[in-house]
C-alpha cells in the first residue's frame, strides 16, 4: 500500500472513475461513484481483475486519506461518506458472473482494511432488479454498517429528498441535480 497513490493507474481511469472532491453539509468528503462510468466486466476480460482490486484499494485509501487530513485539520469528523449513482446501471456490465468474485472481494478489503472510514453508504436510482444484488453484500457486512447503507430507487422525489438532507446542490454532481463539476468529470 505504501506507493500505491505513486502509481501509474491511467490504465483504469477511463474504465473505473471515481471522484474525491466533493463535500456534505458538515464538510466530511464524499467518494463519488456513478455506473455510467464503470465497466468492471470490461476490466475483468481484459485481464485487470487483480489490477482491478488493488485500484478499488487505491480509491479508498485515497478517499480516506482525505477524511484524515480534513479531520485533523478541522477536528469535527473522523469518517467520509460514499454515493453511488447507479443511473447506467446494467447487470451485464456491472455484476457479471466473472465480475462477483471481484466485486466480492473488493468489498472484503475495504471492510478489512478501512472499517472505521466511511460513514454513510448512499446509493441513488438503484433500479429494482439491483435491489436483491445489494441484499447479497448488505448480508455480508456487520449490522452496524448495514445500518449506515441507504438504498433509494428511482424515483427522483425519493432520492432527492435524502440527499439534500445530507448534501447541497452545489456539491452534487449535474446527474444528481446539482452543480459540482469534479476534475476529470465529462459536463
Amino acid at each position: 500500500m505504501d506507493t500505491i497513490q505513486d502509481e501509474d493507474w491511467s490504465d483504469m481511469y477511463d474504465d473505473v472513475k471515481y471522484h474525491t472532491g466533493g463535500r456534505d453539509k458538515l464538510g466530511r468528503p464524499y467518494l463519488l461513484i456513478e455506473a455510467k462510468d464503470i465497466d468492471i466486466r470490461k476490466v475483468i476480460l481484459q485481464g485487470k481483475g487483480e489490477r482491478y482490486l488493488r485500484y478499488v484499494d487505491k480509491g479508498v485509501e485515497e478517499a480516506c486519506q482525505l477524511v484524515y487530513e480534513l479531520g485533523e485539520k478541522y477536528g469535527n469528523f473522523t469518517r467520509g461518506n460514499t454515493l453511488y449513482n447507479l443511473d447506467g446501471f446494467n447487470v451485464a456490465q456491472h455484476v457479471c458472473p466473472l465480475c462477483m468474485p471481484y466485486l466480492m472481494r473488493a468489498l472484503i478489503s475495504v471492510l478489512e482494511h478501512w472499517p472505521g472510514c466511511l460513514d454513510k453508504s448512499i446509493v441513488v436510482r438503484a433500479p429494482s432488479t439491483v435491489e436483491n444484488a445489494v441484499k447479497i453484500f448488505v448480508s455480508l457486512v456487520s449490522e452496524e454498517i448495514r445500518g449506515n447503507i441507504h438504498i433509494y430507487g428511482t424515483n427522483k422525489n425519493v432520492w432527492m429528498t435524502a440527499l439534500l438532507k445530507d448534501f447541497d446542490l452545489a456539491e452534487l454532481p449535474p446527474s444528481l441535480g446539482g452543480t459540482k463539476i469534479f476534475e476529470g468529470m465529462d459536463e
